[in-house]
């Protein structure tokens, strides 16, 4: 069994600037992200069927969420500014919100200069960066990002880009968008789409649960045939209820799928789950 926690210390200068500080078992993108409209994109148990369309391949999720990070984020007017460190890696981000929406780019690199660290490969680093024009009814996001090893170009990397489309009509939330990528070697690399969207309902009254439906499926631009992603991504989808009842608070009924192509035979397996849980 394994407890996972972190300490946030945030002071607040009225008419100056505001400073958060975070030690513990965290990811960078608890102080910072790439922002965006979309509300839902992967807020159920599994997921597995519901793939972000993000550039943002920065190193916050299964690498990082659980070594022990101190993180401080300095914003001051529309300005804002943020640093990582683990024993890893050290992270950045730097964001500015402006009338018509904001701009931010995140970006890690190795480094051993911490707790007797020896890098006996090339450092690994991540960057990606976005522009989120609109509001909550109407948005669009653009992303793009670089993933890799080594120096460039001589260097192993792998560029990425994305756009989503977000709407929201009365609580009905909409979202479509894809993402591109393309393989990280250096001679005719695969290159694919994947394209994800899905729809968001909240209650229609009180007492009646909230209803998410997505999809995603890989598509291979360029590469060698086949069904399926070249490049281990999967097709799927994600059916999830969320309903909030006097009996069990917060139940949540999720189910996924996992398979090469959306509408085929040949899958991984279907995941369920139910959870409840209790605000106190």
């Amino acid at each position: 069994t394994k407890i996972y926690g972190a300490a946030t210390l945030t002071a607040e200068f009225p008419q100056s600037f505001t400073s958060t500080t975070k030690f513990g078992s965290l990811a960078m993108d608890s102080l910072a992200s790439l922002k965006g409209f979309a509300g839902h994109w992967g807020d159920g148990i599994i997921g597995s069927g519901l793939k972000e369309p993000s550039a943002n391949e920065t190193r916050s999720d299964e690498f990082t969420n659980r070594d022990q990070m101190l993180a401080s984020k300095l914003t001051y007017k529309n300005l804002s500014a943020a640093m990582g460190l683990n024993s890893t890696l050290v992270s950045g981000y730097l964001g500015w919100d402006f009338g018509l929406g904001n701009c931010n780019i995140i970006a890690d690199i190795d480094h051993d200069s911490i707790g007797g660290v020896v890098i006996d490969k090339p450092r690994a680093y991540s960057a990606a960066a976005s522009l989120n024009l609109g509001s909550e009814i109407l948005g669009v996001t653009l992303q793009g990002g670089l993933k890799g090893s080594g120096n460039l170009p001589d260097g192993s990397f792998q560029p990425l880009a994305a756009i989503q489309v977000v709407w929201n009509l009365n609580g009905i939330e909409l979202s479509a968008g894809t993402s591109f990528r393309t393989g990280a070697e250096k001679a005719n690399p695969p290159q694919e789409l994947q394209p994800a969207a899905y729809v968001f309902i909240p209650a229609l009254r009180p007492g009646l649960p909230k209803f998410l439906v997505g999809l995603t499926e890989p598509i291979t631009i360029s590469g060698k045939g086949g069904e399926g992603s070249l490049m281990e991504g999967k097709a799927g989808w994600t059916i999830q209820l969320d309903w909030d009842n006097p009996v069990l608070p917060k139940l949540v009924i999720e189910a996924s799928l996992q398979q090469d192509v959306l509408f085929g035979s040949n899958y991984d397996g279907w995941a369920y789950a139910i959870t409840s849980g209790v605000d106190f």
